[in-house]
């Protein structure tokens, strides 16, 4: 787990943007919670979040 970790967030700008990542994501589902949104859509919209924000991740560390 702590590889993973490691490899996710190797330094302190790609933490940011996790954080951030985060954030986002929980102001989302409680949004759309709130407005009873398709449970399937938030869930795809989370998955889109964390895709895009590992590939910051990843293009900001050079890792690919």
């Amino acid at each position: 787990m702590q590889a993973a970790l490691c490899r996710l967030s190797p330094d302190h700008a790609s933490a940011q943007a996790w954080a951030g990542a985060q954030s986002r994501i929980a102001g989302r589902m409680a949004h759309g919670t709130a407005v009873n949104l398709d449970p399937a859509s938030l869930i795809l919209d989370m998955v889109h979040t964390l895709d895009a924000t590992a590939s910051q991740a990843l293009f900001q560390t050079g890792s690919v």
